[in-house]
C-alpha cells in the first residue's frame, strides 16, 4: 500500500531536489523538469507552449492549433480501421478561444521563463484578458506570481502552490 506524504514533507523534498539538481549542473526549466543548458525536452515544451503535435499509433493524441484528436485506444479496433482504409481518429474536439487562453496561462506558467503578457495580448481579445487582470494582481500580491516588465512567472513560493495558481485560471 502506498501513502502520500504530508504537504510539509513534499515541500521539503521538492526544495531539496531543486538544490540537488542545481549542485549537479542542471537547471530547472519547468515545475517538474530539469536539464543541462540547451538540453530541455523539446517534446514536453511543445505541450507547455501549445504548439501543434502529431501523434501516431494506438491511443495517440494530436493537436493542430485549433483541434485536439485522439486515435482509437483499442489495438484490434485500430488495426481493423486502418486495414479498411478508415480513419483511426476516435474523437476530435475544437479548442474554444476561452479555453485556449486558459491553457496558454496555466501551461505557460509551468515554465520558469513564464508567459509574455504582451505576446498574449497580441493573440487574444482584450475583453478575455481583462477578466484575468484581477486574478493576476491577486496572485502577485500573495507572492505566488511576479511581473517583470511583460513577463509573468511563478515565484518560488508559487511553484510550491502552483495548482492553486492554475485553478484560478480555469
Amino acid at each position: 500500500r502506498c501513502s502520500v506524504p504530508e504537504d510539509d514533507l513534499t515541500c521539503d523534498l521538492y526544495l531539496r531536489t531543486l538544490e540537488f539538481f542545481t549542485r549537479c549542473g542542471y537547471e530547472q526549466y519547468e515545475i517538474s523538469n530539469f536539464a543541462r543548458t540547451g538540453r530541455q525536452c523539446r517534446h514536453n515544451l511543445k505541450y507547455w507552449t501549445r504548439e501543434p503535435v502529431l501523434g501516431f499509433g494506438v491511443g495517440s493524441h494530436s493537436y493542430d492549433g485549433r483541434f485536439r484528436y485522439a486515435n482509437l485506444s483499442d489495438m484490434n479496433a485500430y488495426l481493423r480501421t486502418i486495414e479498411s482504409d478508415g480513419s483511426p481518429v476516435e474523437w476530435e474536439s475544437a479548442v474554444a478561444p476561452s479555453a485556449a487562453l486558459e491553457e496558454t496561462l496555466f501551461l505557460g506558467l509551468r515554465l520558469n521563463r513564464g508567459i509574455d503578457w504582451q505576446q498574449i495580448s497580441e493573440s487574444y481579445e482584450s475583453k478575455q484578458l481583462k477578466s484575468y487582470e484581477g486574478t493576476l494582481n491577486e496572485m502577485c500580491s500573495r507572492g505566488l506570481l511576479e511581473r517583470q516588465d511583460a513577463v509573468i512567472r511563478l515565484t518560488p513560493r508559487g511553484m510550491l502552490l502552483s495548482n492553486e495558481v492554475f485553478q484560478s485560471f480555469v
